[in-house]
């Protein structure tokens, strides 16, 4: 039906005249807009100048994933917790893209630094948290986890890793 419906609106072309249309940052007065619909490009305007006899398209955002519901938001938590690990303290971490790839012509210290971990900045733990459940964002603690070196927070001023005092 939407192939149909694509077709019969194929040929479909609406001149507006004076109207203002925004061409590389500048506003333009006095321009023909012809809105067209495709079966590429559904949401395409193209704007034809009077004085330069030229076209250019600039898509309109019209995004198929305005909604958000359970289905998705499932089957984005699996995608997520596959590729990140949440911290008991907050951050997310991820391996190196292509870590296994070629490592029979890299030398031992670039294959050492492909196995360490990156932590995601802050931008990033904000939309990884939205993204999953809060099941997930509760901490987890495994016996003997390879993790532990990144579960103390040694780096920040607000969590001091103090030595223990030995009398």
């Amino acid at each position: 039906m939407a192939a149909s419906l694509v077709k019969s609106f194929a040929g479909l072309c609406i001149q507006a005249r004076n109207v203002v249309a925004l061409t590389n940052g500048v506003y333009n007065l006095k321009k023909n807009v012809i809105f067209s619909s495709s079966m590429r490009q559904f949401s395409a305007i193209q704007i034809k100048s009077t004085e330069q006899k030229s076209l250019s398209k600039c898509r309109l955002h019209t995004s198929p994933m305005s909604m958000t519901t359970p289905e998705l938001k499932e089957w984005r938590e699996q995608r997520v917790i596959d590729r990140f690990y949440r911290l008991p303290w907050g951050a997310w971490i991820r391996t190196q893209g292509g870590r296994k790839k070629g490592l029979y012509k890299r030398r031992p210290r670039i294959r050492w630094k492909l196995q360490q971990h990156i932590f995601c900045n802050y931008h990033q733990n904000k939309l990884l948290d939205k993204l999953v459940t809060p099941k997930w964002k509760e901490p987890k603690y495994f016996v003997d986890s390879p993790y532990e070196p990144y579960s103390q927070r040694t780096n920040s001023f607000w969590h001091p890793n103090h030595r223990k005092f030995y009398p």
